[in-house]
């Protein structure tokens, strides 16, 4: 039967077999996520440079986000964006706009 202990925030962790889960690792992988995407677009958006950016391994990531579109969204989701309206006329014109906006917070 698997232990309990207790988190640094005062909650609950099951004990399970293997290595702890590391406490903040969500956040910070979001951080470095977000960031890279503003600076690097899909085309650059790798578990590889995410991982080496928020400091964790590669496993971590695909352990919580086995697929790169879930991250991404996980990221934007939790980079709590201001509500913009962008209508250049042109999508490609728009989203350059909305990832200059994500470069600059």
């Amino acid at each position: 039967m698997p232990a309990e202990g207790v988190a640094a925030g005062g909650g609950l962790v099951k004990a399970s077999r293997g290595r702890p889960r590391q406490l903040g690792i969500e956040e910070k992988v979001l951080r470095a996520a977000f960031k890279l995407y503003a600076d690097k677009g899909w085309a650059g958006f790798s578990y590889t440079e995410i991982a080496r950016r928020a400091g964790v391994g590669k496993a971590a990531l695909l352990l919580r986000w086995p697929e790169k579109t879930s991250l991404l969204i996980a990221s934007l989701e939790a980079a709590q964006l201001p509500i913009i309206d962008i209508d250049t006329g042109a999508i490609r014109t728009d989203l350059l706009e909305l990832a200059e906006l994500m470069y600059r917070l």
